[in-house]
């Protein structure tokens, strides 16, 4: 007996296959029934009689074996170790160094097992190995063209021998791989392989015949053999209604949104009357996807804990919870494009005007959506025991928690006992999460690190005070008076090279640019001081020349001409009173060119870039010059008549991006995340089980800070169901008129949806949803993926 076998030889591992222990026959199955409760999306392709007789008797490939027990086995241990962790990952390891032996790539088990490794490095951040499975299973379907099974189904039949049951098989198992890709790609926003215009597959049906009917050859469960004699009768009609499908439309439109939104604030995007249509497009499927999830599935959220209890290890578990679970699923990934798409009304471009109605409406919306979802995670963690909880539940409230830390640090002290609640709500249902899922410690640091980026804008932003006011029209209450921090592009992770610019702006300065006055601009920190000094001195120095007498040189005037001793201007004075102001004028100039200095020591990593362009290598800072010749150029906006003084922006050409992330405002909170990351994949073995890590400390634990007890929603007549339309066409199309200062000239025009008028662009958009006669493909029964979402 090899090392290995001794390890391992116990009652709970009585076989090994290559060298890895392998789980008794009991444990097999009960992790067969378990997995459909955690990973819902990934077993649609299940036939439950023939899944438990396969894999308890060892008929599955060794490949596919390893893989469902790299993703699966933890859920049938009571503990799970530092010894636990790295044997599932041998399981992956060998799965997949199975998998590239295969001479033949075209067994579509090949495709569900990389699935199955994907769920195993989603838990645990294994890199390395989520970029090999997504090699081999790009491959295996390009190789296939399962992403066309149903574009000759006829031909595919005969040519392959395949029957219906086949058919049915390779279109699960390619939706579960879209499934995949798809949340990979509404995560990071960049490419997908396999666009929507070129899927042909139909979707899938009979859900309660294919779980539970087909072959029986092998299995002694008299309880499922009963269900597969009910799902293997044709004439029984009392089924339960299919719900698979329902999976496949919400991550197809939350794809489509993801796509849009990704690209709304592009420059090479779509314009602004586009970009509202589609917005208003989007919005009305979004309330037809949700009126179908209650139809098929239900509006309500009953107790099922007790069944857990009743019905563990059986059948009939699955059979009673699975609907609640797919709801759960589906209601969540609904709330979270929801607040995805409401995300994108926040971002501010200064190419176009911004309208406050839009920017308070989508806050509310996000606030709604996210209040939803968390209480959706919290009846999760109520009713479903922590062995049956999966990451794909959790996965998806991402948007949820940074809508709520923005919430949250709205400083306001009304209402602040009941929504500071909300904090140990969400820190209750995260911690219950903890055990089975690695990424919960992420998600926290993740936040942690967008609330210090936040705390650090505050702080930034507090220069502007005198710039509040305009910021009241676009808050949920009069003291929301900052951006929200939120993704430029959709995902906060769709730039790797460069996370800043992954963000919206957070300053106020830049989020008003369109409003802000001459005054108000003149009142930058940077130019406040010298400038109203210099007002203030020509004031004073007006009103009492008369009283000096000739030859005095006000102390009010003092410049850098008298630390050098120079008196040439001096000689001037006794003949002309204009000497005071060019002197007074050129103080002022020195104290802007100081506070230049001042504002420039955050840049000492740029210093470098500066030197080619000094006289001396210590001639390291823009000077301060006239933008059009004269410092006089423009009188109602002094500060247009300078060049810049600030080195980012001088230097904007040939920073690199290390430089970039060491900018002040983000600096800290992002080298501090990827720090404690990299700490806690170190120190992952030494923490107690259900430990939540201490440096993931996030704005989650700090429920009895100054921040939290601020915290405020809206105003008190406001009820957050009012902004919930129930109705796809009552969305106020008066907000999308475009407002633009100035017209278009492009040269490369754009094909959009173009319109008279606004209102007729929202009309027919709604004709497109009403219109139940729209010509269709020739093609029957062939259904490409954008008329999915277009089927009642």
């Amino acid at each position: 007996m090899t090392s290995n076998q001794f390890e391992y030889s116990n009652s709970f591992f009585t076989d090994t296959i290559h060298g890895l222990p392998i789980p008794n026959r009991k444990k097999l199955k009960e992790m067969s029934l378990i997995l459909p409760h955690v990973f819902p999306e990934t077993m649609i392709p299940m036939r439950l009689p023939e899944f438990i007789n396969k894999l308890t008797n060892k008929k599955y490939p060794f490949y596919f074996i390893f893989a469902v027990l790299a993703a699966g086995v933890k859920y049938i241990k009571t503990t799970r170790n530092g010894k636990d962790k790295e044997l599932e990952t041998k399981y992956a390891t060998k799965s997949i160094e199975l998998i590239r032996k295969e001479t033949d790539i075209s067994d579509p088990l090949i495709v569900w097992a990389c699935i199955f490794i994907a769920i195993y490095t989603h838990s645990l951040r294994n890199l390395k190995l989520n970029q090999q499975f997504r090699d081999i299973a790009e491959m295996a379907v390009k190789k296939t063209k399962l992403y066309q099974l149903d574009l000759n189904k006829n031909l595919i039949k005969f040519k392959h021998g395949y029957t219906e049951d086949d058919m049915e098989f390779r279109r699960r198992v390619w939706w579960m791989y879209y499934f995949n890709i798809t949340g990979y790609y509404i995560f990071n926003g960049n490419f997908i392989t396999f666009e929507q215009r070129d899927v042909v597959v139909n979707l899938p049906k009979n859900d309660f015949k294919y779980r539970y009917g087909g072959s029986f050859e092998g299995c002694d469960d008299k309880e499922l053999r009963l269900l597969n004699n009910i799902a293997n009768d044709p004439s029984d009609e009392n089924n339960p209604l299919d719900c698979h499908y329902l999976i496949v439309n919400t991550y197809s439109l939350y794809k489509n949104i993801a796509t849009f939104v990704s690209k709304r604030w592009r420059k090479d995007g779509f314009d602004e009357d586009g970009a509202n249509m589609r917005f208003v497009l989007y919005i009305n499927q979004l309330h037809r996807l949700k009126d179908k999830i209650d139809e098929t599935l239900g509006d309500g959220f009953v107790s099922i804990k007790e069944k857990y209890t009743e019905y563990k290890g059986t059948t009939k578990l699955l059979l009673e919870t699975e609907s609640h679970i797919v709801n759960h699923l589906l209601r969540c990934i609904y709330y979270s494009m929801l607040i995805y798409l409401y995300q994108s009304e926040l971002v501010r471009d200064q190419d176009i005007k911004i309208r406050p109605e839009r920017v308070k409406s989508a806050k509310q919306q996000c606030i709604n959506a996210s209040i939803k979802q968390m209480e959706l995670m919290e009846w999760y963690s109520q009713n479903v025991p922590t062995e049956y909880q999966g990451f794909p539940h959790i996965a998806w409230s991402l948007n949820s928690l940074v809508s709520l830390t923005n919430f949250f640090l709205i400083q306001d002290p009304s209402l602040k006992e009941k929504h500071t609640d909300y904090f140990n709500r969400i820190v209750s249902v995260y911690k219950s999460f903890d055990k089975n899922s690695e990424v919960v410690d992420s998600l926290l640091m993740f936040v942690n690190a967008m609330t210090k980026i936040k705390t650090k804008a505050s702080e930034n932003n507090k220069k502007y005070i005198h710039l509040l006011e305009y910021m009241k029209p676009f808050g949920i209450s009069e003291h929301d008076i900052e951006p929200w921090i939120i993704p430029k592009y959709g995902s906060f992770f769709h730039s790797h090279c460069c996370i800043i610019a992954n963000f919206s702006t957070l300053d106020i300065g830049e989020y008003l640019g369109e409003v802000i006055t001459t005054v108000s601009v003149f009142q930058n920190e940077l130019y406040s001081e010298a400038y109203k000094d210099f007002l203030k001195k020509l004031n004073q120095h007006e009103k009492q020349e008369e009283k000096l007498p000739n030859g005095y040189l006000s102390q009010i005037t003092r410049t850098i001409l008298d630390l050098t001793k120079v008196s040439v201007y001096k000689s001037f004075d006794k003949n002309s009173e204009v000497v005071d102001s060019l002197l007074m004028f050129v103080n002022a100039m020195t104290k802007i060119k100081t506070k230049a200095s001042e504002n420039n020591k955050k840049y000492i990593h740029l210093l470098e870039y500066m030197k080619p362009f000094g006289i001396s290598e210590h001639d390291i800072e823009p000077w301060i010059i006239p933008k059009y010749g004269s410092f006089f150029h423009s009188y109602c906006c002094i500060i247009a008549n300078f060049s810049t003084l600030d080195i980012g922006e001088y230097l904007g050409g040939i920073i690199t991006t290390v430089s970039v992330f060491q900018n002040e405002l983000y600096s800290e909170a992002y080298k501090d995340f990827l720090k404690k990351l990299n700490q806690h994949e170190k120190q992952e073995e030494k923490l107690p089980n259900g430990y939540l890590s201490q440096i993931t400390r996030t704005i989650l634990d700090l429920t009895k800070g100054l921040h939290i007890k601020k915290s405020i929603v809206v105003d008190k007549g406001f009820d957050i169901e009012y902004f919930y339309h129930k109705k796809p066409l009552v969305f106020d199309s008066s907000l999308l008129i475009v407002n633009r200062s100035f017209p278009e000239n492009k040269s490369k025009i754009k094909r959009t949806l173009k319109s008279t008028s606004l209102g007729g662009s929202c009309e027919h958009s709604t004709k497109i949803f009403n219109n139940k006669n729209i010509p269709k493909k020739s093609r029957k029964n062939k259904m490409r993926l954008e008329y999915l979402l277009n089927k009642n």
